[in-house]
């Protein structure tokens, strides 16, 4: 763990110590006082970035059994705190000089309103570090996000909110899903970091199929499984998408008010494959259960009405039946 600190702070110095002046040098030799100023603005402050980096990287390797997530939590959010104010201290300061730089040739005229401007950078640095903070809230979201490959691009997810695709990208500022009826769903990469997602393509993209049947109490249960079960393998071999391998089986879950219900499971290559497998086995079944004299119960109200006009006084009621 000490070596990714120590890495950081060689790196910062290396940057500060030779890279900068061997730059800094060059810029004043072919007069780039552009880069010249923005290369003095960053002494400091690179070191800083490197340090947050190899800290941020520090905590996220450390074991869950060594720190909890408040914990860690915490420690994100101050380093957050640190990198954007180092940032706006950087941008603030790069300002101040070029205003003085351009003011003193002679570009921009020498009046009070660039005197006032440069007393409120300060002031300013805390208005850029807050908005700048949900940008780089989002960035390192993004980072933890693809560094924990708790999601990648290709990967079918579901979130929390009911939304569900494909992966379609995670750049510095948010997530792109592609649902299956081809639109985008936009997600700010700290609002992901913090939903409940459910990635259908880990730790593999095979998954089972559970689908729910319920048959009359009538039926004769062994043969509603071996009907059921011939079916899910004719389905798993002749449909796309279906594994011809797998042995499917079904479970009886329960007496229901009008069934006995059962739970089939078929197994499927990728969460795509759930519509097209689910419909073929339904359709099959239905006729191969029709074929096999073979009812699934569904339930009828009988209403009885008091005729217009009657002096026969007729209850008004209503039961269910099943057939």
């Amino acid at each position: 763990m000490g070596i990714i600190l120590i890495s950081g702070l060689i790196i910062g110095i290396l940057i500060e110590r030779v890279i900068y002046p061997y730059l800094n040098k060059g810029a004043k030799t072919k007069r780039l006082t552009n880069l010249s100023i923005v290369l003095k603005s960053l002494q400091g402050e690179t070191l800083i970035w490197t340090m947050v980096v190899s800290i941020y990287s520090l905590v996220f390797f450390i074991p869950n059994h060594l720190i909890t997530d408040y914990i860690r939590s915490i420690i994100n959010d101050i380093l957050l705190v640190i990198l954007v104010l180092s940032i706006s201290w950087f941008m603030g300061n790069a300002t101040i000089q070029f205003i003085e730089y351009y003011t003193r040739k002679g570009v921009l005229p020498k009046t009070s309103i660039f005197d006032n401007l440069l007393a409120a950078l300060g002031v300013g640095g805390l208005a850029i570090a807050l908005a700048l903070q949900p940008t780089l809230a989002n960035l390192f979201s993004g980072i933890t996000i693809l560094s924990a490959r708790q999601i990648s691009p290709g990967d079918y997810v579901s979130l929390a909110g009911g939304e569900e695709g494909y992966v379609n990208d995670v750049n510095w500022r948010n997530t792109t899903i592609r649902s299956l009826d081809n639109t985008m769903v936009i997600i700010p990469n700290s609002v992901l970091d913090s939903l409940i997602v459910t990635n259908y393509s880990l730790p593999i993209t095979e998954m089972n199929l559970r689908i729910p049947v319920g048959v009359s109490y009538d039926s004769d249960l062994l043969k509603v499984e071996e009907v059921t079960i011939a079916v899910a393998k004719e389905v798993m071999q002749q449909i796309p998408g279906g594994v011809p391998n797998f042995e499917p089986f079904i479970r009886f879950t329960e007496f229901g008010d009008s069934s006995v219900n059962f739970m089939a499971t078929l197994r499927i290559r990728s969460f795509a494959d759930i519509r097209l497998v689910r419909h073929e086995f339904i359709k099959r079944l239905h006729t191969r259960f029709n074929r096999e004299s073979i009812d699934i119960p569904f339930p009828i109200r009988t209403v009885y009405l008091k005729p217009d006009n009657s002096d026969k006084e007729i209850p008004v009621t209503a039961k269910d039946e099943y057939i």
